[in-house]
């Protein structure tokens, strides 16, 4: 069987990567560099052992045109892409749930408001591993997805959530307009069985510490090359729900344990966002909401939290891990302190 570039190459006319038989298919990635060895060597590590399916594009147009044609689960970008900003909007919309992970050969990369509000699993810095490369990959599938960073409507790849009737579907923008926005729909995108032109919807994003949300209508269906929605922008935004303190992706080590001195009740984690209110965290194990638990991130940020809410989440290994929302109890001056800072140097990279 063919894998890797040659094989997506040879399988664009069918829309689809070639079939895996007998097992279930593995994520596919696509690796955008400008670097062409670069892209063989990445897509020779995660494709060992059957682990990715991986398509590499060096320029911007080659990495549209492959996600015209088939969906990824990540999207693996160079920001010396020349294309960045105009480009991977676009890509981020045709693949509506896949995780993006940024590449920089900065330290402290700085990103253009257009690429800030994608909703970015992480920056890998040049030079990097082959194994921190499948970890962050594999890391990013666990995450996804992320919510938006700013509070605007209908910026091309935006994630918003279309409710109606029969139900409702996470999907992104496409193209905007004055008066109306472009969604992606079916088959990137299993949208309800009542969507059709005339129907009334509920459309749902997430900005910085609050909810928003709009009524709108599904205006008509566009082939645009995929099939599309065409929707009316808002005359009047409703914000629902709105966080003391705002939180921004941040990964950290955590350990959870009801006993903070007993170091064989404990259990390692990742967080996913932070604050100075609170935590998302991923653990391998389930604690029930309304549990005081002891957290410790680092030396200086260390406490009491009450977990909130918690819902199970399959890893891409196959094993169960799960999400968690801990709401911080009483953090201590340095605590937050230590806290805050990491917040400022994480927001100048958004």
């Amino acid at each position: 069987m063919r894998h890797g570039a040659a094989a997506m190459h040879a399988a664009i006319g069918y829309g689809r990567f070639p079939a895996m038989q007998d097992t279930p298919a593995p994520f596919s990635v696509l690796v955008a560099d400008a670097e062409p060895t670069i892209c063989r060597v990445f897509e020779a590590k995660l494709t060992k052992e059957g682990r990715f399916r991986v398509a590499c594009a060096s320029t911007g147009t080659d990495a549209h045109r492959l996600a015209l044609h088939h969906y990824f689960d990540i999207l693996l970008w160079d920001l010396r892409m020349r294309e960045s900003d105009t480009l991977l909007p676009r890509l981020r919309a045709l693949c509506p749930d896949a995780a993006l992970l940024l590449m920089s050969t900065d330290d402290e990369p700085v990103m253009s408001v257009t690429l800030a509000r994608l909703d970015c699993a992480g920056v890998l810095i040049k030079p990097f591993g082959l194994d921190t490369l499948e970890a962050r990959v594999r890391a990013a599938l666990v995450q996804r997805p992320r919510r938006q960073p700013l509070h605007l409507v209908g910026f091309v790849g935006q994630a918003v959530t279309l409710r109606t009737p029969a139900g409702s579907c996470r999907t992104r923008v496409l193209e905007n307009d004055q008066d109306t926005f472009l969604v992606v729909g079916a088959p990137r995108v299993t949208t309800p069985l009542d969507f059709a032109v005339g129907q009334a919807v509920q459309v749902q994003y997430h900005g910085r510490g609050a909810i928003y949300s709009f009524d709108s209508t599904l205006l008509r269906a566009v082939k645009n090359p995929l099939l599309c929605w065409e929707l009316a922008m808002p005359e009047i935004i409703h914000r629902s729900q709105r966080r003391r303190t705002p939180r921004l992706p941040l990964q950290n080590p955590i350990r959870l344990s009801f006993d903070f001195n007993a170091t064989d009740s404990a259990w390692e984690g990742m967080t996913i966002d932070l604050s100075e209110g609170g935590a998302a965290v991923v653990m391998p194990v389930a604690i029930e909401p309304g549990a005081h638990v002891h957290f410790l991130i680092s030396t200086d940020i260390a406490g009491q939290a009450t977990v909130v809410w918690i819902q199970p989440q399959p890893d891409p290994d196959g094993a169960l891990s799960h999400r968690m929302g801990l709401r911080f109890d009483g953090l201590s001056p340095p605590a937050k302190q230590s806290i805050a800072g990491r917040l400022e140097k994480c927001n100048r990279l958004w």
